[in-house]
């Protein structure tokens, strides 16, 4: 075959751009060194390329268990409709006025005392309303999960009897509100309900986090143990214990009453008491034939804090160390719900005839359809005195006594007058109280109202927000959420204004006169006791 001379050219042209040329020279279009280097490393990427295949395809089995895991139904949320809260509400109600009795008459034969139902009330009522509603939430979670029959397995981490037995009401609280605690919860009710489907996985215990006291705690006993002091000084003794009020006002008030007030309320951290499962297995209850019943006197008998059983000798003689044997009237705010040790003893000076106020702590009292806490403050109190809401024979109106010192004070030097104060709220992911407020997941409708408030505020006015977030975020990850709209926690003050800010609410005391004209003359009246000057009446 012939080929013309233009055909030679360009064959030789194409040979000379490959790296050869007619007279047999090298003529390459980039280095040979270059040409090595990117063939090493497309070899390299290819030898890898292979290998990450192959490390992916063996994942493959663990991924598709892995994901099958997440291929799960989201029940839907018995308390979604607040009808049926409201309802099951009225029914633990009950429930707990049948328990109650029973319970008291049990802790009084183990420890062979003779108390009254108010007596254990006052001790162990405060745990026990949280008690039976948080088994009534989860067990109501696990029978739906149970009906729908989306249940392969429930896993348990293996543990010792009796090992999860909370110490006080404060550790029961902590445990309900994680994830380690329910998990625990839903393990016993599952061994109670559906036993052939829970599963034992690993062997670690529980260890609750262990604190010591703080020079905070100590400072409080040392200031607690003065006033007792002083206190025997006076014809008689006021136990005040207000969070929301100063020193100075606690003071003012102790006096206007006609004695010297004993503060602040010392809190007692027990220790672990061994857990005795003779005493437990006397906690015998009959509360009904229904299947909550019957597994809430199982979890009762299980779960009781040992304050109340295996260390409540203990806990005794050391609230008759520390408080003093008789007082003639406790004024308390809060002390009263998770002070175990302060509840034992004020459970025996009101079986002794002091009486006993309790003031509102929260702006839910009186504006919620419900709440446990202010069914509970009632119940146990002889005069509740709330924020102006309610005016009856048992319950006062009396001003806020945080309100009325910031409208008494006057506006500090060099504070800015236009900021607007926001004062945010959480709520834990478990429900842990019976209250007309969102619970678990409709926390994150209150994070969206809140959001949307934000957006509907005019832009001068969003400039002026000084946000101040709740303590404690319960992992909603609420910071996070406004970070996305722009929004900022307001800065943490300097020491200077930290001082100021100090030094007006030490220097303003509270006018007690609106006390006075509430509880003090209800412990001005006739003599009941012993004869003594200024009992109460019968109110």
């Amino acid at each position: 075959m012939m080929l013309g001379e233009g055909t030679t050219m360009q064959i030789a042209a194409a040979d000379k751009s490959l790296g050869r040329g007619p007279d047999g020279a090298e003529h390459w279009p980039v280095p040979r060194r270059q040409a090595w280097f990117a063939f090493v490393m497309a070899f390299l990427l290819m030898v890898f390329d292979y290998m990450d295949r192959q490390v992916v395809v063996s994942m493959f089995p663990a991924l598709k268990a892995e994901w099958g895991k997440r291929d799960h139904e989201v029940l839907p949320y018995h308390w979604s409709d607040v009808s049926v809260r409201h309802a099951d509400y009225r029914r633990l109600n009950a429930l707990l006025e049948q328990v109650l009795p029973q319970l008291a008459a049990a802790l009084g034969d183990i420890h062979a005392e003779r108390r009254s139902v108010r007596y254990w009330r006052v001790v162990a009522g405060t745990w026990l309303r949280y008690f039976i509603g948080v088994v009534y939430d989860r067990f109501r979670t696990l029978e739906a999960a149970l009906e729908r029959g989306c249940i392969e397995g429930l896993p348990v981490v293996r543990c010792e009897p009796w090992q999860r037995v909370p110490r006080t009401i404060t550790d029961f609280l902590h445990d309900v509100s994680t994830d380690e605690g329910n998990q625990h919860l839903f393990g016993m009710l599952g061994a109670l309900m559906a036993p052939e489907l829970v599963r034992v996985v690993g062997s670690e215990g529980f260890s609750r986090h262990e604190e010591g006291r703080g020079a905070r705690e100590w400072a409080s006993v040392a200031a607690f143990m003065a006033s007792r002091g002083l206190s025997k000084l006076s014809s008689r003794r006021v136990v005040v214990s207000l969070a929301y009020c100063t020193a100075g006002e606690i003071a003012k008030l102790g006096l206007q009453l006609g004695g010297m007030p004993l503060f602040p309320i010392p809190r007692f951290r027990p220790r672990a008491f061994a857990i005795d499962a003779s005493k437990r297995n006397r906690l015998v209850l009959d509360l009904g034939n229904d299947r909550f019943s019957r597994v809430l006197a199982v979890l009762l008998k299980e779960c009781l804090p040992s304050a109340y059983l295996e260390g409540y000798a203990a806990l005794s003689r050391l609230a008759r160390r520390v408080f003093p044997k008789s007082v003639d009237a406790i004024v308390d705010d809060n002390a009263l719900h998770m002070n175990d040790v302060y509840k034992i003893w004020g459970a025996s000076a009101i079986e002794g005839g002091a009486r006993l106020a309790i003031c509102q702590h929260g702006g839910f009292y009186g504006s919620g359809e419900w709440n446990d806490d202010e069914v509970h403050e009632k119940a146990v109190s002889d005069v509740f005195l709330n924020w102006g809401w309610e005016h009856t024979p048992t319950s006062r109106p009396l001003p806020s006594p945080v309100l009325s010192r910031l409208l008494a004070q006057p506006k500090a030097s060099g504070e800015t007058p236009d900021r607007v104060a926001w004062i945010s709220n959480m709520f834990p992911r478990y429900a842990s109280s019976q209250r007309s407020m969102p619970v678990s997941s409709e926390a994150l409708g209150h994070i969206e109202d809140q959001i949307a408030f934000f957006r509907c505020l005019p832009p001068t006015l969003r400039s002026r927000l000084w946000l101040r977030p709740y303590h404690k975020d319960w992992d909603w990850g609420f910071l996070a959420r406004l970070e996305e709209e722009n929004i900022e926690p307001a800065p943490e003050a300097d020491r200077r204004t930290l001082l100021r800010r100090l030094s007006f609410v030490a220097g303003r005391g509270l006018p007690v006169r609106p006390v006075l004209r509430v509880a003090g003359r209800r412990w001005r009246g006739r003599g009941r006791r012993r004869g003594r000057p200024g009992r109460g009446g019968d109110g």
